[in-house]
């Protein structure tokens, strides 16, 4: 809008006469009117253009990174094997953060250890698995521990360290006590609180003979969000293991080892070693000046040729050119598969004759994905690319029905592990220090947080944008590499621990009753304000609504903890107005706390669930100074 009402200036300050009095004279159309017009038109045009361009931009997010991992069934307990009368599946699981109460609620979709014994209680899966990526959430009582076992050889031990310095909860258990690997950092939530667990597997390889040529690996540990562990070798099987022999395949194991234990929502991609193949790779070069990629049917061939892979370099050429490829693909399973080419300055992917991938655009680096259904046997594939000007890149990965990603076509058939700059880390030491960027939260980038570090090792972000508390987490301060290492193109802040990520919205609005709907983005006559600092350097955040001022400030606490007071700076809040301490699944506790989503829990002297599904956590501000209460995870 503003370009348009700029332009529109320009034409009333600087009008063209014989024109516009032509518009007045001849077709009796006043010269404003005739601009406004101009503007309408140029304007219509920009906005149908967006739509297109979203349009465009909604077809393309419905292509998937990576394909959707399995979900691994707890109906009952058909999936496993050697299962003791200690496990069951149950619905749901409540733990203390005090005690080592335990119970379970009756249904689906949980794997459960009741068993109290402070003795290794395991249950095998029936499946075997090789490579394996997986994803899960584990629930622990106070003082519980638990270990997952990568074909029963290899274990991560599950432990409830919350509080304290211990860094046992993520640490991969050696084959001797001196040979543990402490996980980094103490990334465990609170007991009774469900955490989130990710890790992707390599197993051992071994030759035709069965002589182990390399060992088993840990590509990534990831605990609560917070990456552990990266590129870990895995010598040999783990103290205490059932089997001390290394194989290609085995059985999972889930184990309680003291105190009762929770698994739910485990999904999984078990790799084969299966590739796709590619032979008899025919090549043709052609010459020409474009700035998008040309219709190669049409044009003269400058040289053709055999080639070992998808290598667009070629002696003598350095810009100004493009290529053709046509190779023969062996598919060794059928099913879907995911294709991604990346491509400098652009291209197009085709199989079986019909176009796959358009990877075109300005010159420059692009990344295109698409899917397609394969079946068992031979294929065609054929590329085409253009180089324009600078680099050169013809990049195409693939993954398909237990085959792991990996490129085609290439020297390397894997990507390996990138190596990155060295980390740099911002602590606090004398007081707070208070961070502007951009911050990922719960998978979208915001544009308008700030972080704030404290000397007491409790850290937050909070969302200028829409007046709300966004993270909190403890430990290191932030990873701002991203940021200022390099050219710092994401400008991405990283929590340097695993962080609470509670609701996004604004924190107080109007509603006809508790069981309404809370406003989504910022509602009309609600303003941010910035912040000022108190005497301690801590930001205290202001914002306005309906005539009401009010004070938004969050503190560290010695316990480890958050604390927010949301104080009515100005006005007189009526019984309409609420202030919302949280959205998602809220579960009321014996204690008086609120568990939120199973991810953390808020400790508040008074609050109603309310909403249109019991989604809300609500305190009604009519009569009150201020809202206090403390965040726990």
């Amino acid at each position: 809008m503003k370009s348009w009402a700029n332009f529109r200036m320009v034409l009333k300050t600087y009008p063209f006469q014989s024109p516009f009095n032509y518009c007045q004279s001849v077709l009796g159309i006043p010269p404003l009117l005739f601009i406004n017009c101009i503007c309408l038109v140029l304007l219509l045009g920009a906005c149908d253009r967006d739509a297109s361009l979203e349009e465009e931009e909604t077809e393309k997010t419905t292509v998937p990174t990576t394909l959707a991992k399995q979900d691994f069934p707890l109906d009952n307990l058909s999936s496993f094997s050697s299962a003791s009368d200690a496990w069951a599946i149950a619905g749901n699981a409540f733990a203390s953060i005090t005690t080592s109460d335990f119970s379970v609620e009756e249904g689906t979709g949980a794997l459960v250890c009741t068993n109290g014994a402070n003795t290794l209680t395991p249950i095998s899966t029936q499946m075997e698995h090789g490579d394996l990526e997986m994803d899960l959430e584990f629930l622990l009582p106070k003082n519980g521990q638990g270990q997952l076992w990568l074909q029963g050889r290899y274990a991560i031990q599950l432990e409830d360290t919350w509080g304290g310095e211990s860094r046992r909860c993520g640490m991969l258990v050696g084959s001797t006590s001196a040979e543990d690997r402490l996980a980094p950092v103490n990334a465990s939530r609170a007991p009774g609180l469900w955490q989130h667990l990710s890790l992707y597997f390599e197993a051992a390889r071994f030759d035709s003979d069965g002589k182990k040529i390399s060992d088993a690996k840990l590509h990534y540990l990831r605990l609560n969000g917070y990456t552990l562990l990266e590129n870990v070798d895995l010598t040999a099987p783990s103290a205490g293991a059932s089997a001390t022999d290394e194989v290609a395949e085995a059985p999972f194991v889930f184990a309680s080892q003291s105190g009762a234990v929770a698994f739910r929502n485990i999904h999984y991609k078990a790799y084969t070693l299966d590739q796709l193949q590619v032979s008899n790779i025919q090549y043709k070069l052609y010459q020409g000046d474009w700035d998008r990629l040309p219709n190669l049917d049409t044009m003269t061939v400058s040289s053709s040729g055999t080639k070992e892979d998808f290598d667009v370099e070629m002696e003598g050429y350095v810009d100004k050119y493009a290529m053709s490829f046509s190779a023969q693909l062996e598919v060794p399973v059928a099913g879907e598969y995911l294709f991604e080419t990346r491509i400098d300055d652009g291209g197009d992917l085709f199989i079986d004759g019909e176009l796959l991938i358009h990877n075109d655009g300005e010159p420059g680096m692009g990344t295109e994905r698409n899917l397609i259904t394969l079946t068992e046997g031979s294929h065609t594939i054929d590329l085409s690319y253009y180089q324009d000007v600078w680099g050169k890149r013809l990049l195409v990965f693939y993954e398909g029905p237990s085959i792991k990603r990996q490129s085609l076509g290439a020297k390397e058939t894997a990507e390996g592990p990138r190596r990155g700059p060295k980390k740099m880390v911002v602590n606090p030491t004398d007081g707070p220090e208070l961070i502007r960027s951009f911050v990922n939260h719960k998978g979208e980038k915001r544009n308008f947080p700030i972080s704030v570090g404290s000397p007491l090792g409790v850290h937050f972000t909070f969302d200028l944008e829409e007046g709300t508390l966004l993270h909190a987490w403890r430990g290191a301060f932030a990873d701002v590499t991203n940021m200022w290492v390099g050219r710092g193109h994401s400008q991405l802040l990283i929590p340097g621990n695993a962080s609470a990520q509670v609701s996004t919205g604004v924190s107080v609005a109007e509603l006809a009753s508790t069981s309404g709907t809370w406003p989504s983005g910022l509602p009309e006559g609600y303003s941010i304000d910035g912040y000022d600092l108190d005497a301690d350097g801590y930001p205290i955040f202001k914002y306005q609504f309906e005539g009401m001022q009010f004070s938004d400030q969050v503190l560290p606490t010695s316990e480890g903890n958050i604390e927010r007071t949301i104080t009515v700076a100005g006005g007189t809040p009526q019984a309409s107005h609420y202030a919302r301490l949280a959205t998602g699944q809220i579960e009321a506790l014996e204690s008086g706390w609120f568990r939120i989503d199973g991810e953390y829990y808020i400790d508040v002297d008074e609050a109603t669930v309310g909403g249109t599904n019991n989604e809300l956590l609500l305190v009604p501000l009519e009569g009150k100074e201020s809202v206090t209460y403390h965040l726990i995870w």
